[in-house]
């Protein structure tokens, strides 16, 4: 892991284009939020005590409702870690009633929070979530169809694979170029340059892109480096974005083995039924309200996640927002 804590650095263009790109993969954030589902009917305990990896919860005799962990998770990582989805959400994960805690993640990062725990890392994507998506990156004269959320290719279990396609049609799609690396390389303790690593990974397949017969194509890389060099600041910087965004669509945010939910990091509170979201509150929004002695929005959370109010610290909390002006 110590190589996938350090933002990599292009290596197959020139040392000014990648001096460029390393500064301008600081700029922009990627994702504000991870989002952690959890059980209804567990939501109160887990408010009051502590959200415990499955580990813990297994040594523990606890009862708890499984994620959808597979083999290739508790090999890498996340056989005692509490899990956050940036974006897409494994499927599997949707059973039954289900809460959605949004989190800002300014406020898991906070340095003054690690003595909470201070074991958190991230993965570049969820290596047992596969699904067949086409990300495309537009450049000037080119577009770039990509897909890192597929199986890895033959004999390459241990690796992430990124495939690049002749186009993003479902039915007439197939692979051009390829590169498989290590997933090691793509679980990180760094959160401080998170968004860099998420980035810049991208380059880390660009270098060692291959053919479909396992042949370099160094014009290939060369044509696609010229074309990243043609643009200017801004035009660099909301490339990097999308490509980071596109890379990391699946990834993971992940605490390991405990966590005491600070209720100030939550951003949103979601209900599903199944994958369907049902109702969501804004918690800034219902802050607001509660200091202007107002109670539209409570009275509605309390109609729908009533399991919220029997969670005494959850209670103590708006009420300290009630009082807070």
């Amino acid at each position: 892991m110590k190589n996938a804590d350090i933002p990599y650095r292009p290596e197959k263009c020139s040392h000014e284009l990648s001096n460029r790109i390393m500064r301008a993969a600081v700029d922009v954030r990627i994702y504000a939020t991870v989002t952690h589902l959890l059980a209804l009917k567990n939501l109160a305990p887990i408010l009051d005590g502590v959200l415990y990896g499955r580990g813990n919860l297994i040594n523990s005799y606890t009862d708890f409702r499984p994620a959808s962990l597979g083999l290739c998770d508790i090999v890498d990582g996340d056989f005692n870690a509490i899990c956050c989805g940036m974006d897409k959400i494994d499927l599997r994960c949707f059973v039954g009633g289900s809460v959605g805690l949004e989190f800002k993640l300014d406020a898991l990062t906070d340095v003054s929070q690690y003595n909470k725990n201070p074991a958190i890392f991230f993965k570049q994507r969820d290596f047992g979530y596969h699904f067949d998506d086409i990300q495309q990156i537009k450049l000037k004269k080119k577009s770039l169809f990509f897909s890192i959320t597929r199986r890895p290719e033959n004999n390459k279990s241990h690796c992430v694979s990124l495939r690049i396609f002749n186009s993003d049609s479902k039915k007439h799609s197939y692979p051009i170029y390829s590169s498989s690396v290590p997933k090691y390389s793509f679980i990180s303790n760094n959160v401080h340059s998170m968004d860099s690593i998420l980035k810049l990974n991208f380059f880390r397949f660009l270098d060692t892109l291959k053919d479909t017969q396992d042949r370099d194509v160094n014009e290939e890389i060369r044509n696609i480096y010229e074309e990243i060099e043609s643009l200017d600041d801004q035009e660099l910087i909301a490339f990097l974005t999308d490509v980071g965004k596109k890379m990391s669509c699946s990834s993971k945010f992940n605490f390991s083995g405990a966590y005491k939910i600070d209720l100030n990091a939550i951003k949103s509170i979601r209900l599903y039924n199944e994958q369907n979201m049902k109702y969501m509150v804004e918690m800034d929004s219902l802050y607001e309200e509660l200091s202007q002695k107002k109670v539209v929005i409570l009275k509605q959370l309390i109609k729908h996640i009533p399991e919220l109010f029997k969670s005494d610290r959850f209670r103590d909390h708006l009420s300290s927002k009630a009082g807070a002006h």
